[in-house]
């Protein structure tokens, strides 16, 4: 946690020196839309080529894998729980 604090503070502190106002940067229209267009771009992708066929796979195959290992992991602490209890 505290290296990702210096590690914001020491980006701020190069921009700062190379004269980037962040306030400038954030409310620049262009980047605004460029993150728009961006943004549309990847839920485009989202919606019309990887919703369908993750949600598929996730319905098949993952659900049923997760909760497998979710089951085992349970069982395997409690057989740990129960045997340094008694």
């Amino acid at each position: 946690m505290i290296k990702k604090i210096a590690f914001v503070i020491i980006i701020l502190i190069i921009l700062s020196y190379f004269g980037i106002s962040i306030r400038s940067v954030i409310n620049n229209p262009l980047l605004k839309e460029n993150l728009n267009y961006i943004a549309g771009l990847a839920q485009g992708i989202w919606e019309n080529y990887l919703k369908a066929p993750l949600e598929w796979l996730w319905d098949n195959y993952l659900s049923g894998f997760t909760r497998f290992m979710w089951e085992s992991f349970n069982n395997l602490f409690y057989r740990f729980n129960v045997q340094h209890q008694g």
